[in-house]
């Protein structure tokens, strides 16, 4: 026996199957349906021809193979998070929305993240889903905004706590940084905003009607857990000052960077201690530049090099409390 669907009822069809299936990249977010009293009849139009998607799926699936070969044995899932999260980003490069046709439909897909390394959001959640879902990580992703633009992200499951996961917004500009790692939902909604559940809105509200744009809408969005899984909470250098033992401790954090074949360090500037913008101010610019003790002492105890404090680069996450010190070496 049939089913008939109304319009509204069938984008929440087709986003559910999305959500559940990041592989299938071929499929157009238009379709044509048609219903009668008893059944609804749904046509899925596709971007490719059979044999193009034949062999495209063969590409991905050679670059997710050559991702897991790479995968060191016996992580724990917060391990492979971090692997996984990371070599993706390395691969892939942001799609400049403006330089680029609107007909190209690879770079919302996950077609676009693992094979042509050329994406913009959709593609980065949709490949991170598939990347992590194989390694056994509950993942789906959530339409939003970020800088007042429609943004997408990921939500995932580690050991039990859901937190979001924002890959596009963690590819920053000296390479893979984690702003946007494992955060609750308060933490996230710092500088991005959820859009409304499908339940939320009106049928003209998600189909879009009379030359008004569809209204994206969110399915699941589980509650999040707190900053246990962020990336910083166990790699960042605890300060809470700048006396002698709070340099050393800076000063040995590059020694070890440079000894793992690193060129980043992360600041935790303790609020229980400092003030976060007084902090940098005396760690970078008219404070005592102390970063640049920290420089001097680590230079002194290194034989096979040495750091360039001409080169220092920051990102500053207040948010977290966090400095990301970006360092050169010669």
């Amino acid at each position: 026996e049939g089913v008939n669907l109304s319009e509204a009822q069938l984008h929440l069809v087709l986003s559910a199957y999305s959500m559940d299936h990041p592989h299938i990249f071929w499929i157009d977010s238009k379709f044509a349906y048609y219903s009668n009293e008893s059944v609804t009849y749904l046509q899925l139009n596709s971007g490719m021809n059979a044999r193009d998607i034949e062999s495209e799926g063969r590409k991905m699936g050679q670059v997710i193979e050559e991702i897991f070969a790479s995968m060191p044995a016996s992580l724990s899932a917060y391990e492979k998070e971090i692997y996984l999260h990371d070599e993706f980003i390395e691969r892939c490069e942001y799609a400049d929305k403006e330089d680029i046709s609107r007909d190209d439909f690879r770079i919302y897909t996950s077609l676009g993240g693992l094979v042509d390394n050329y994406a913009v959001c959709e593609g980065y959640s949709r490949s991170m889903q598939i990347l992590l879902s194989l390694a056994g990580i509950e993942t789906y992703y959530v339409f939003g905004e970020g800088n007042d633009n429609l943004h997408m992200w990921n939500v995932i499951n580690l050991d039990g706590i859901w937190y979001h996961l924002d890959p596009t917004w963690n590819d920053g500009t000296y390479g893979v940084d984690y702003s946007h790692f494992n955060l609750s939902e308060e933490e996230i909604l710092t500088d991005h905003s959820l859009s409304p559940y499908y339940w939320e809105l009106t049928e003209e509200e998600i189909c879009g009607k009379d030359k008004e744009l569809a209204i994206s809408f969110n399915i699941f969005i589980p509650e999040t857990g707190g900053s246990e899984g962020s990336y910083y909470s166990d790699n960042s250098i605890r300060v809470t000052g700048f006396d002698e033992t709070n340099l050393r401790k800076i000063a040995k954090g590059f020694t070890e960077a440079l000894d793992r074949g690193e060129d980043v360090i992360y600041l935790y500037l303790d609020p229980e201690f400092l003030v976060y913008s007084e902090a940098v101010d005396n760690l970078l610019y008219s404070g005592d530049y102390a970063i640049f003790d920290c420089i001097e002492i680590a230079n002194s105890e290194i034989y096979y090099t040495q750091i360039n404090d001409e080169f220092v680069e920051t990102t500053e996450i207040e948010k977290e409390n966090i400095l990301c010190i970006y360092f050169d070496y010669e």
